[in-house]
């Protein structure tokens, strides 16, 4: 259960930093060059978090291997 959790937080988050990228193109666009380089920065933590949560429910989702030490 745990797996789905983080997958749909890894995708909220990706899709939050969609959107700051779009609002960074917005800002380019009306010559506001700082809010735009700032938004930039946004978008890429929260891509970079995204892709952490997602990796993290790959593991969470992967079964226990038995150990194989006697």
């Amino acid at each position: 259960m745990r797996r789905y959790a983080y997958d749909f937080i890894g995708f909220i988050l990706l899709a939050l930093s969609v959107f700051f990228y779009y609002q960074s193109v917005h800002f380019f666009a009306e010559r506001d060059y700082v809010a735009g380089i700032l938004e930039i920065f946004v978008g890429m933590a929260l891509s970079r978090a995204g892709l952490e949560v997602m990796k993290l429910a790959l593991i969470a989702g992967e079964p226990r291997r038995p150990s194989e030490d006697p």
